[in-house]
């Protein structure tokens, strides 16, 4: 039975489908039938063998990228499974600037889930609602505001995965492999034990959604929402220092 080798995962909009482009461009690895198969998190009903024919029967490396595994796991149950299914896979966990992904979540419900009241809201206003509010999800709005905070509150999820998975994880952060993709890759390429001199001209080209600069919202919205984030934003560099 084919089984993932390595498996990306991180935040929802962090990057986790340029970064599995990026890996699938190397010789040594292959596609799977899709990027995001999700099966630890939504489809575990289907069944391992269901999970084994989205991989190729050959000498090459298999994978896929579920942001899912991380957005969701608040517990180790999504690590488990996934330690159960091949306790050697390797975990890759892409994160992205707190504030910077929560303008690109909101920009997601609004252009690909067609929301119109958060259309209608804008982002200066979403981000200012009154988060207590978020807490209790009173309405649908605020739901949704609790769900995109919530995602882009990385700490208890980090942790979770450097519990499963000391020796096996790798933390990359969206802003390196923007900036410096060619260094990064040679990193992720080292860490699956791949041939780390790849290098494709893909790497340079730019695959981020569009419309997720920080100017949509004032800087005081910036700094209120910085602010709300600072002590997980803290949890999360302390975690990552303590990371081999």
């Amino acid at each position: 039975m084919n089984k993932a080798d390595y498996i990306i995962t991180g935040v929802m909009k962090g990057g986790t489908t340029v970064l599995y482009d990026f890996i699938t461009s190397h010789p040594d690895v292959n596609k799977s039938t899709k990027k995001e198969i999700h099966y630890f998190s939504l489809n575990y009903d289907q069944g391992d063998q269901w999970y084994s024919d989205h991989f190729i029967d050959n000498d090459k490396m298999n994978g896929e990228a579920s942001p899912t595994y991380f957005d969701l796991a608040t517990c180790k149950t999504i690590p488990t499974m996934i330690n159960r299914h091949n306790p050697e896979a390797k975990i890759i966990v892409i994160l992205r600037d707190p504030v910077e992904r929560a303008i690109s979540h909101f920009n997601h419900l609004v252009t690909i889930n067609k929301n119109e009241k958060l259309a209608e809201l804008g982002p200066e206003r979403f981000f200012n609602l009154p988060y207590p509010e978020a807490i209790t999800a009173s309405s649908e709005v605020t739901s949704l505001l609790y769900q995109v905070l919530n995602f882009s509150s990385y700490s208890q999820k980090l942790n979770v995965y450097k519990s499963q998975f000391p020796d096996r994880l790798l933390v990359l952060q969206n802003y390196d492999l923007r900036i410096k993709p060619y260094v990064t890759m040679k990193r992720v390429f080292n860490f699956l034990g791949l041939d780390e001199g790849h290098k494709s001209k893909d790497f340079e080209k730019v695959k981020y959604s569009s419309g997720t600069a920080l100017d949509q919202i004032s800087e005081e919205t910036q700094h209120k929402l910085r602010e709300f984030f600072a002590r997980d934003t803290a949890d999360t560099v302390k975690i990552m220092s303590g990371l081999k």
